[in-house]
């Protein structure tokens, strides 16, 4: 083969790589209502479901450590309602995951596991403000902003009435923590 009619084939075959390039997102957009539930769900909606189990595991851990380090018999009555509103919860957030065929994160984040580490090494009195300012108050205030920012910005309609359900039992956990006195 002349060196012409290589350097033409060469420049036929990276025409047609580059066009198969540019062809292939344009497929990917036209086949989208073909991919799987979770393919379809956007970044800040499967974002949002990891974060939002995580919370609840988190909280769950560190209510349970209530029942036997807290000195305050009012602290412990939050924990055990806390425990099992995010059971319920968490129940369904398994639920609406599972309908969207999405694996939701098994483990909580290390920031996570970090406090609630910290509350384990606590008893009485300061378990009890640790607890309450960093699990009831502070944790609900940044589930409260999550969800309230989730049912303005989440497209999936079934993840964003589940935030739309779910942010007035966060408000109202929001409020019983905030009347609690370590």
């Amino acid at each position: 083969m002349t060196r012409l009619k290589f350097a033409r084939s060469a420049c036929f075959a990276c025409a047609a790589a580059l066009l198969t390039a540019l062809a292939a997102p344009a497929f990917a957009l036209d086949s989208a209502n073909d991919a799987p539930a979770a393919m379809r769900l956007a970044s800040d909606e499967r974002a949002f479901l990891n974060d939002a189990a995580t919370a609840g595991m988190l909280e769950i851990e560190a209510s349970r450590l209530a029942a036997t380090k807290s000195a305050s018999p009012n602290i412990k009555r939050f924990a055990g309602e806390l425990v099992k509103e995010r059971s319920a919860l968490n129940a369904q957030l398994k639920a609406l995951a599972a309908e969207k065929s999405f694996s939701l994160r098994g483990d909580m984040t290390k920031k996570q596991t970090t406090k609630l580490e910290m509350l384990k090494r606590k008893n009485g009195a300061d378990f009890d403000s640790a607890y309450v300012k960093t699990i009831a108050i502070d944790a609900h205030k940044g589930e409260v902003k999550a969800f309230k920012s989730a049912t303005d910005t989440m497209h999936d309609d079934d993840v964003k009435n589940w935030a739309i359900k779910t942010l007035p039992t966060i408000e109202r956990t929001l409020a019983k923590a905030e009347s609690l006195k370590p």
